[in-house]
Parts: structure tokens; sequence; C-alpha cells
């Protein structure tokens, strides 16, 4: 069930398993197909609350990353809203279901601007597990190829708020080559 070549390995009845690179290091030559794997099983939701402790308050621009709402938007639009924001620590990850241009199924990124923010309740927010390596997700990210996948799953096009309609269960049922 190996493929030499590289390429898809497959079952008897067609199914994918995985995927097999054309070139190995001498040590992985016999470690078999990598696996998509959910983002459910690669990360812990977020779901910590700022409350009353202050940070801040910050928006994700694609592309770019995270940024103050006060550079992107000229001053701190979190209101009242601020104490149900998701607390961030540095290297955590905020999926904005804002579309764009360059990422028309929102944009992914992980917080490395800021030790600790606060981040809309209106992004999903994730920790990779120990083990994983946030640079390789990011890469990922990067190349939408999270939003190939979501387009499935996006209901309609942006709400008036802006952003797209999509399912938590469904944001984390992504896969990725883990």
């Amino acid at each position: 069930m190996s493929n030499k070549a590289g390429g898809v390995v497959t079952e008897g009845d067609g199914q994918a398993l995985g995927l097999v690179p054309k070139l190995r290091f001498p040590e992985f030559r016999d470690a078999g197909a990598w696996v998509p794997t959910p983002l459910r099983d690669t990360c812990e939701p977020i779901s910590e609350k700022v409350g009353s402790v202050k940070l801040t308050p910050v928006s994700i621009s694609a592309g770019r990353g995270f940024v103050s709402q006060a550079d992107k938007f000229g001053r701190d639009i979190s209101g009242v809203q601020y104490r149900n924001y998701t607390y961030l620590r540095k290297g955590d990850f905020a999926y904005n279901k804002g579309n764009s241009l360059s990422f028309p199924q929102g944009y992914i990124c992980q917080l490395r601007e800021f030790d600790e923010a606060a981040a809309s309740s209106a992004f999903i927010c994730f920790r990779l597990h120990k083990g994983h390596q946030p640079a390789y997700f990011q890469a990922l990210f990067d190349q939408n190829i999270h939003g190939r996948q979501l387009t499935s799953f996006i209901t309609s096009g942006a709400r008036s708020n802006g952003l797209l309609n999509i399912r938590t269960d469904d944001f984390y049922g992504g896969r990725a080559l883990d």
C-alpha cells in the first residue's frame, strides 16, 4: 500500500488514506503516509474572556496579522463588549470570518505582535497542542488551504456585519497534513 513515486495512498476501495512524499530523509522512508488530521485534533479552542483585565484590543488584517484596533480604526471600538473579548497569548491563533480579496473565506493568523491581547468574540480562537509546529500551520493558512476547505461550509455570503456564516464545528473539521 505504499507509493514509492509519491502521491496519494489508497485502500482497495479507492478511499484516500494519506500522502507519501516523493523524497524523504532516510530515517522517514518507512514512516508511512502523511494522514490529514482535523484541526480539532491538533488544537484547543480558547474561550477565556478578558473580563476586567486591561489588554490591547486587536483586529486581524488579512495578510498583515494582528493590529491594535486604535491603529486600524483610529480608536478602540470594543466598547461595552470588551469584557466578552477573548484573552489571547503570544502564539495563539484566531480566525477572522471577514472576507477579503486575498482570503475570501476569512483569514487565520498567529499572534506574534503582542504578548497578550483582547480579540473580538466574533473571532474563532485556538491554541495548538504541544508538539505541533505553529510555523507549519501558519504556512498552510497563508496559502489559504483552510479557505478551500471552508468554502463548502459557508452557508451564505457575508452577513450585514460583514462576517461569513460558518459553524464553529465546521471550522474545526478542516484538515491539515500533520
